[in-house]
């Protein structure tokens, strides 16, 4: 499948993006998803998960960045929306991009090289 980095979009100072994707243990390392997932990724799960949300009742607590742009932050909130969860929230954290919200987490600046 065809991918590209999405480095420049995971912060807002592209090199962070670039440091946390060479140090993250969870990073796919290079290898490109398969197709069969990036398909899934794309067209399924989106129309999945809203079908579905109305089925979800455990506690749900989603943070997403305003700025985020790779998941649209409006996915969160029909998700939230939708759950029929008692217990649950959605924070958004104004201007932040998509791995700005996991950045602020203990031991994270030093993981990601940005201290």
């Amino acid at each position: 499948t065809p991918s590209k980095s999405l480095a420049d979009f995971d912060f807002r100072v592209p090199d962070q993006g670039h440091r946390f994707e060479k140090s993250n243990p969870l990073n796919m390392c290079g290898a490109k998803p398969r197709l069969s997932t990036a398909y899934q990724c794309a067209f399924v799960w989106a129309d999945w998960a809203k079908a579905r949300m109305e089925e979800f009742t455990t506690p749900l607590f989603i943070i997403h960045g305003t700025e985020d742009k790779i998941t649209d932050p409006a996915m969160s909130q029909i998700m939230i929306d939708r759950a029929r969860s008692v217990d649950k929230k959605l924070e958004l954290i104004e201007g932040a991009f998509h791995c700005e919200v996991c950045c602020c987490l203990p031991g994270n600046a030093a993981f990601l090289g940005v201290e």
